[in-house]
């Protein structure tokens, strides 16, 4: 058994810095059997429908799904590459967060709307890369908001975890 290395990053309400927790292991909460069509409100109403982005950000393309809490995928996108490693911190960040708001865009929502992202990143393969990654986190944290708590992990993690989700 090996334990994943995960980082969670989120915005404290009235905060002037992210905080991050590091936890030993990764687990993902179980989607119901049920699946029902999605009612989203146009942007801008109060009746918000909480969404959620998985980021598979990588080292040729970053790919981001987002869908709703029971499982529903709403819209996808293609970005560039997010590895920091080979495309330098500024792109990555711009690749990520390019290909959220593109999705967001595609169902005419709001980045308030997103309340959890957890990203698959390439580059994020030991302890040594955790600072940097926590800054990539933190920008696309400040980026989205308090509301939205992200989680990053090895890319290698996202495509464990796909096939035992369907």
């Amino acid at each position: 058994l090996k334990l994943i290395p995960t980082l969670r990053v989120g915005m404290q309400p009235g905060a002037l810095r992210p905080s991050a927790q590091s936890t030993d292991f990764y687990s993902h909460a179980e989607r119901g059997s049920e699946i029902k069509t999605p009612h989203l409100p146009p942007n801008g109403s109060e009746a918000m429908t909480k969404l959620y982005a998985g980021i598979d950000g990588g080292a040729t393309k970053t790919r981001v799904v987002l869908t709703t809490a029971e499982g529903v995928t709403l819209a996808e996108q293609v970005t560039g590459p997010s590895n920091y490693q080979t495309v330098g911190m500024d792109e990555a960040v711009g690749n990520l967060l390019g290909g959220l708001d593109a999705a967001l865009a595609q169902v005419n929502q709001p980045i308030q709307a997103v309340e959890r992202v957890v990203a698959g990143v390439a580059g994020f393969d030991a302890k040594a890369d955790a600072a940097s990654i926590l800054h990539m986190m933190a920008v696309a944290a400040a980026h989205a908001g308090p509301q939205t708590e992200w989680i990053a992990v090895n890319d290698a993690v996202v495509a464990w975890e796909a096939p035992l989700c369907r």
